[in-house]
């Protein structure tokens, strides 16, 4: 019952869920073209086009390494978290020049922002239709074993209004046997006593 429950719930949540989704994807792409005009020249590793900027975004809605991702573009490139590997890579990548720019107040507000939003709130959406779509399924189970009471309930009060008459029946035939028996004795003996009034 209980894995039941749990997959009627993941089944009725999937409309919910993909709203939800639709809404983490337009939260995506606002902040992903927020970032990829804001930090593509300093960090163009993480920020170049929109398709990695979405990318970075996701590993910071996981918080892995999302504070690294901020100090980049806090301190610079130059100054935090890129190395000779780094440009060479870029380089490879068609990235010949990297300007490294620290803005720390923009980098700070995008950041924190954006884990505020895109980590506690959306994603915890997600967690939020799946326990609605719990409750709602357990509810239907209530209900659906309250029914099936009830009809065994009636099933049971059919059998035993059956076995009531029956029994009836029974003792009805029982004491027409016995009225029967009764009326023959009664006119025995009032035979007899007809008998012994006329010899006296």
């Amino acid at each position: 019952p209980r894995l039941q429950i749990l997959v009627g719930a993941v089944l009725k949540s999937i409309p919910s869920i993909g709203y939800v989704f639709l809404l983490a994807l337009v939260h995506f792409y606002i902040y992903g073209c927020m970032g990829t005009f804001l930090f593509s020249e300093n960090d163009p590793l993480h920020f170049r086009n929109l398709q990695i900027s979405m990318l970075s975004l996701f590993q910071m809605v996981t918080l892995e390494a999302w504070t690294d991702l901020m100090y980049i573009n806090m301190y610079g490139s130059a100054n935090f978290g890129y190395d000779e590997s780094t440009y060479q890579m870029l380089e490879k990548l068609g990235v010949e020049k990297v300007k490294s720019s620290a803005t720390p107040i923009v980098s700070s507000v995008y950041f924190i922002s954006f884990i505020l939003t895109g980590a506690m709130i959306v994603l915890n959406l997600f967690v939020g239709v799946m326990l609605t779509g719990m409750d709602e399924a357990k509810k239907e189970n209530k209900l659906l074993d309250a029914v099936k009471r009830q009809t065994s309930d009636e099933i049971d009060i059919n059998a035993e209004i059956l076995e009531m008459d029956k029994q009836l029946r029974e003792m009805s035939e029982k004491l027409s046997q016995n009225l029967l028996v009764l009326n023959k004795r009664v006119q025995d003996n009032s035979r007899n006593i007809k008998k012994i009034s006329e010899g006296n």
